[in-house]
């Protein structure tokens, strides 16, 4: 089973069920801020089972949610009545269809190459549209957990090889693939899915710690880019 095949078996039961309320709120508020000074038509790519088309809905976009699998996009299509596009990541599908927001949650961290990720969602965004997308920082907790659990089990206990970057390394990709950064936000000091596990009292004791540490060192970034203008327009 491939990469994109083995993560079409995965649903929002996943994310609910393994992250806990704490992570899953926290994250749509960060999304929330970093979309709502924008509008339009957003693309919700891969929607899952539609935790992220329902906030984009609520913010007034009008959404297009798209993913690999029949099933999630049948759910989404009936639950929410959005519009719904077969996708593949790396095998987009031909359309004129652009976008003033796309949403790529929980992905990226996926695959090695996030150059070509950004290459084939830029075809979609309208010039002044923007991405937004996260990544696993090197040197968080999760950096280190991961690679420990790599090194002593393998894929017996780690289902598959993740990929972390420092900021500095992003924006490289990002600046070489015609991205420029509008706004960044770095969250979580433990794994998302110990906050469920912590009594949730303890929150709040994270909360302070994870202001005053370093950005790099937090777990997840999110970014909202935007395709850079054409040199000759700047001139």
């Amino acid at each position: 089973m491939n990469k994109k095949e083995y993560w079409a078996n995965f649903y929002d039961e996943f994310y609910e069920n393994s992250l806990g309320s704490y992570a899953l709120e926290r994250d749509s508020r960060i999304i929330k801020q970093l979309v709502s000074s924008n509008s339009g038509v957003a693309l919700d790519f891969p929607c899952g089972m539609g935790r992220h088309t329902k906030m984009l809905l609520s913010l007034g976009f009008d959404v297009v949610s798209a993913d690999i699998s029949a099933k999630m996009r049948k759910h989404v299509r009936e639950k929410y009545g959005v519009g719904v596009i077969n996708m593949d990541l790396f095998s987009l599908p031909r359309s004129n269809r652009k976008f003033d927001v796309i949403l790529s949650s929980r992905v990226f961290f996926h695959y090695e190459d996030l150059s070509v990720l950004l290459e084939n969602l830029s075809g979609f965004l309208k010039p002044e549209g923007v991405l937004v997308f996260d990544t696993l920082n090197k040197y968080s907790t999760r950096y280190f957990i991961h690679k420990v659990l790599w090194a002593l089990f393998g894929s017996r206990f780690v289902k598959e090889e993740l990929y972390f970057r420092t900021k500095e390394e992003v924006l490289s990709i990002l600046k070489d693939s015609g991205f420029e950064v509008q706004e960044t936000v770095s969250a979580y000091i433990l794994p998302t899915r110990a906050y469920k596990l912590a009594p949730s009292f303890l929150n709040k004791v994270f909360d302070i710690i994870e202001r005053i540490l370093p950005s790099q060192l937090r777990v997840l970034t999110f970014w909202k880019v935007r395709t850079s203008p054409p040199t000759s327009l700047l001139l």
